[in-house]
């Protein structure tokens, strides 16, 4: 299983990165995952960009402060969850501070491009050219980085 984490702050294209990328992983053919970290107290299944994850993708975990969705108690992390997907990519959406999965970052700012740990990306997604890192223009050049 390969496994990538799209880190970015808030309102950056996380969820709209991450569902392209499906949809290009899909084309060619390629089973993959999601998972959303989220600083909330409870999951937010309601919520459109959550809802929108759990339908592009045919397998998907959220984790959450205090809760994770597979119908546990308690906090679990990302790592028990892996065993249990079936996928050959993972899509990590969120979860900024995790330190051990490579990364596509979407920094708006040079500042923010320092902030989401540069030397675990594979490359960089948006409009900020990040010295050091390929600049990914689209979901096909994201899917060619993490394959």
């Amino acid at each position: 299983m390969f496994a990538v984490n799209l880190a970015g702050f808030k309102k950056s294209g996380k969820t709209t990165l991450a569902l392209e990328l499906g949809a290009e992983l899909a084309r060619r053919g390629v089973p993959a995952a999601a998972a959303k970290c989220t600083h909330h107290p409870a999951l937010d299944r309601g919520s459109a960009d959550s809802d929108r994850l759990f339908a592009a993708y045919g397998q998907c975990a959220a984790l959450a402060g205090s809760e994770t969705q597979v119908t546990w108690s308690g906090q679990r992390y990302l790592a028990d969850l892996l065993p249990l997907l079936d996928c050959q990519v993972l899509v990590v959406e969120g979860c900024k501070t995790l330190g051990w999965l490579p990364r596509i970052i979407l920094p708006r700012t040079l500042e923010e491009a320092r902030e989401l740990s540069p030397e675990l990306a594979l490359g960089a997604f948006g409009p900020v050219e990040v010295p050091g890192l390929p600049r990914l223009a689209d979901a096909a050049a994201v899917a060619d980085a993490v394959l």
